[in-house]
């Protein structure tokens, strides 16, 4: 257990998390070694605290609990604690919520400071409450959409430049005459609908605040040039957004109806963008993640000049290394593969260009042409086959590949009972007649077997044991020599011989010994 120096020093701070002194320090020091340093334990116990603090803003809510924290720690020093409970949990603060923090009275005169002085807000969920307050100083919506309309310029960029076809140019005309509602009207409406529920009242008071989801649109294309989802399917996430809001806005609450739509329609924009944006669609918590890792690397890479090891990015994201993995897959998935990309190929090292699309079927070639092709090879490797196999061998490998009186290839396990032996015996032979033909196959295209073949250079021999598809490394290359060093990695035996007694043969020594042992018997 602690001593009571360490357990005051964090009660001091983090009390408004659990007011009874004793069960804040069994959830704060549980699971510590006894043995441990001042400085370590104290920041195990504020990443307890932490984990426990999620399942208390879950119960009691974030606007109770942040209250509790502002009397505890001073306003600062409570978003600076939330943001970092917020981030670490990828938890998503309810609308309603954020706008109680963000109007509460007691909060203004700190609020109004950040705005005058105009600084750039590290913290997120700050950031989003000043951005509320701030948001009625933004362009009019009047003003964007007659600017759209007219094609004219503002400061910062071209608005003609967002408009793309006639079907937008339509939608802000057919808006452009539809009145803002004051505040008394809205009351009015939203009583009515209440008493009623009538849906015409609800969507009379939805074609009144059209404008502002099509501006929240509009400046979402501006900001994000890159998205790919059109205007019109920005301003159509938009109106769902007001729908949204038209159902949960509490009006007792004494802010227009604007300004806590806003949200909404921000929120549902953003939503959209990430489902949809991409070619293959990610969870929006993957994307989540994928985009504070983002922000990790950079700011590391800023700071020490170089890139985080898998390790860091794992400890700074609290995840074990099968969550790295599914988050580090679900980033490339992102990014989709051109089928024009360029591979590595035996064709590219002879300079030749081979693209991924060279290994797609032809859908516009016919089945009856594939099927005059595949028996044309098929006859050419038949006749290969019986002159380099023995029968049995032979046999199989026709029973495998379907050049059967069945003409559908058999199973392992068929053909033993046909042979009378176990399906692993005919494996074994299959993969003995296999090796053959591939290696029977490489000499008679690239080895006159009447000449003697020769390496001059390593380069040569590597290039050797990589077309024959030998699976060994070459220790050490000795070229006034007859002997060079080898290690074969599937029995990972070490041996020396010529280099060109190796390639004749296609095989480590110790495998080809093991083959024959392996068909003797």
């Amino acid at each position: 257990m602690p001593n009571n120096k360490i357990v005051d020093e964090l009660y001091k701070t983090y009390s408004f998390i659990e007011e009874n002194k004793e069960k804040f320090s069994e959830v704060a020091f549980s699971n510590l070694p006894t043995k441990m340093k001042k400085e370590e334990k104290l920041e195990k116990a504020k990443k307890n605290l932490t984990k426990y603090m999620i399942s208390k803003i879950v119960n009691d809510g974030i606007v109770s609990m942040f209250n509790n924290a502002v009397s505890k720690m001073g306003i600062e020093k409570a978003f600076d604690f939330f943001n970092m409970v917020i981030e670490s949990a990828n938890l998503e603060v309810p609308i309603e919520d954020l706008m109680k923090i963000s109007y509460n009275k007691e909060y203004k005169d700190f609020y109004n400071k950040l705005i005058s002085d105009d600084k750039k807000i590290n913290n997120e969920l700050l950031s989003e409450v000043i951005e509320n307050l701030s948001q009625e100083e933004d362009e009019d919506a009047d003003t964007i959409i007659e600017n759209m309309l007219t094609g004219a310029k503002d400061d910062e960029k071209a608005d003609n430049s967002v408009v793309s076809n006639d079907h937008i140019t339509d939608y802000f005309r057919m808006i452009k005459d539809i009145p803002v509602l004051e505040r008394d009207e809205e009351q009015a409406l939203i009583k009515k609908y209440r008493e009623t529920n009538d849906k015409i009242y609800k969507d009379d008071f939805i074609e009144h605040n059209l404008k502002l989801a099509a501006k929240e649109a509009v400046k979402y294309k501006r900001s994000h040039p890159d998205v790919k989802l059109e205007l019109l399917d920005l301003i159509q996430e938009g109106n769902m957004g007001l729908m949204r809001a038209f159902e949960t806005f509490d009006e007792t609450l004494g802010y227009k109806f604007s300004t806590y739509s806003t949200n909404w329609v921000r929120q549902k924009i953003q939503r959209s963008v990430k489902n949809d944006n991409n070619t293959i669609r990610i969870p929006v918590h993957m994307g989540e993640k994928i985009s504070k890792k983002n922000r990790f690397v950079v700011d590391y890479r800023n700071k020490y000049f170089e890139i985080p090891s898998d390790e860091e990015i794992m400890k700074y994201m609290e995840m074990n290394e099968e969550q790295y993995k599914n988050l580090v897959k679900a980033e490339r998935i992102m990014d989709p593969t051109s089928i024009d990309i360029n591979i590595e190929t035996e064709e590219t090292r002879k300079g030749r260009e081979t693209s991924f699309a060279s290994f797609l079927a032809d859908e516009k070639t016919s089945n009856v042409e594939n099927d005059v092709v595949n028996s044309y090879f098929g006859e050419q490797m038949k006749e290969f086959a019986k002159k380099v196999l023995t029968e049995r061998e032979y046999n199989i490998i026709l029973d495998r590949c379907g050049y059967n009186k069945y003409h559908e290839p058999m199973t392992l396990e068929a053909i033993g009972k046909k042979y009378g032996v176990t399906r692993e015996r005919i494996r074994q032979i299959e993969e003995k007649a296999q090796n053959t033909l591939h290696r029977k196959n490489y000499l008679l295209g690239e080895v006159d077997e009447k000449r003697e073949y020769t390496v001059t250079t390593r380069d040569e021999l590597v290039d050797a044991l990589y077309r024959k598809n030998m699976n060994i490394v070459i220790n050490q290359y000795r070229k006034n020599t007859p002997n060079s060093v080898f290690k074969c990695m599937d029995c990972n035996q070490m041996f020396t011989e010529p280099p060109e007694d190796l390639i004749r043969r296609g095989s480590c020594p110790y495998c080809a010994e093991n083959s024959k042992k392996l068909i003797k018997k």
